[in-house]
Formats: structure tokens, sequence, C-alpha cells
């Protein structure tokens, strides 16, 4: 997944198996790091999400980042 970032949040944009074509994400301090390092790499985000009428994610408040 392809990342765009901003402080404390990022884009998840090119996910596989999902219609829509990004979702925004809200990373807590302790992930700064790691999101820098990780910014245009594919990664896998672990997390709360909120969901669209379709069923499709909309925001997640990350919990847990990881390299794919």
């Amino acid at each position: 997944m392809a990342v765009d970032y901003e402080v404390s949040r990022f884009t998840l944009r090119q996910l596989d198996g999902w219609k829509i074509r990004g979702v925004r994400c809200r990373y807590r301090e302790e992930h700064e790091e790691f999101v820098k390092n990780h910014g245009k790499k594919k990664i896998w985000v672990k997390g709360r999400a909120c969901f669209d009428r379709e069923r499709q994610p909309r925001f997640v408040e990350v919990d847990d980042l990881r390299a794919a």
C-alpha cells in the first residue's frame, strides 16, 4: 500500500481487495518513526475502522503498523 503522510495522519492507497481508492488513517506518536521510514512502502495496518454504507472503510484509528 502506498502512503501519503501528514502529521499524525496518512492515507493508504492501492488497497488490495477493496473497491475504494484510499482510506484515511490516524496514528499515535509512537508510530511516527515507522511512518517516516516506510512512507512509500507496502505496509499492514491494524486498528479500529469506520465504514460507509457499502461496508468500505472510511477512516482507521491505527493500533499497529507492520512492514509487509
